[in-house]
Parts: structure tokens; C-alpha cells; sequence
């Protein structure tokens, strides 16, 4: 289904204003966006897998985590796959589609992890961009938590 920022401020009570900032500064990896460059205000348009990625943007960005930190975040968990040996569904379009709860994970600013309880997945500890694994005994200093289950159902609506 095709959403616009009016209708996503609506479903989750984010300003439009910090939507747009979140799409103008490109905080999401890959978004594909239609913008109306012959309308008013040059609406935008944009699947609602899409807006799932741009409330967990605007949510981050809410904390004041720094531009890049964001990026990295979302970049990589938009990179992990649900299956074995990287061979399957991307992980979150399992997590949008099966209505599974979700936890996302940001350790120390630069690490990345997904866990996917209901699928029997963890991705554990990883730096993305970084193909030298994490040491099995990483624990964060600082962790930052995105619900996923709880953004999947403020864009999609409850299950």
C-alpha cells in the first residue's frame, strides 16, 4: 500500500516535519520515494515498507544519535537475511510480513544486532561493513533498542 507523510504522522504520531528531515537527510539506506514536483509542498509517496524504515529513522533521530550512526544502523540491518548462509528472505521483510516481534539492537554506536525470537534468529553482534567478525564475548556498553514489533504495528496497524 502506497503512504504518504500526512497519513504516517497520522498512524504514528511523528511530525511531518521530522519525517520529511528524515527523508531530506536521507537517514535510510535505498528508500525509494515519489516526489510530486508539480504539486504543492512536493508531497511524497512511498510504500509502507518504506515507512516502517522512516519511523525507525525518526525514532533514532528523536534520541540524537548522529546522522551516521543512524545509517549504519538501518544499513545494516536491512543487509541481513533471514535463513541459512545468507540464503532466504531479507530479515526485516520476514519480520513486516509474519507479524513477528522484533528487537534491533545498536551497541557502542557502531555495532548491529537483530533478534527475531518467534523465528528461533539471532544475528548476534556484528559491525557492519565490517567482514571480520565480532568476538563471541562482545557485550555493549551502550545498547540502543528498536521494537520493531511496536513500529511494525504503528505503520501497518495491529495484527
Amino acid at each position: 500500500m502506497i503512504v504518504n507523510l500526512q497519513e504516517l504522522h497520522e498512524r504514528t504520531g511523528i511530525s511531518k516535519r521530522k519525517l520529511r528531515y528524515c527523508l531530506d537527510h536521507q537517514l535510510v539506506p535505498g528508500l525509494n520515494i515519489e516526489i510530486a514536483s508539480g504539486e504543492v509542498g512536493r508531497p511524497r509517496s512511498f510504500h509502507e515498507d518504506v515507512g516502517f524504515g522512516l519511523v525507525c529513522a525518526a525514532r533514532l533521530q528523536e534520541l540524537g544519535l548522529p546522522h551516521e550512526t543512524i545509517r549504519r544502523f538501518l544499513g545494516g540491518l536491512v543487509q541481513l537475511q533471514l535463513g541459512e548462509h545468507g540464503v532466504g528472505k531479507p530479515a526485516l521483510a520476514a519480520v513486516l510480513e509474519r507479524g513477528w516481534p522484533a528487537r534491533a539492537h545498536l551497541g557502542d554506536s557502531v555495532n548491529v544486532r537483530l533478534v527475531v525470537d518467534d523465528a528461533g534468529y539471532d544475528s548476534k553482534w556484528f559491525a557492519p561493513g565490517n567482514p571480520a567478525p565480532l568476538s563471541a564475548e562482545y557485550r555493549p556498553t551502550v545498547e540502543v533498542v528498536l521494537d520493531l514489533g511496536v513500529i511494525r504495528d504503528e505503520v501497518f496497524g495491529s495484527p
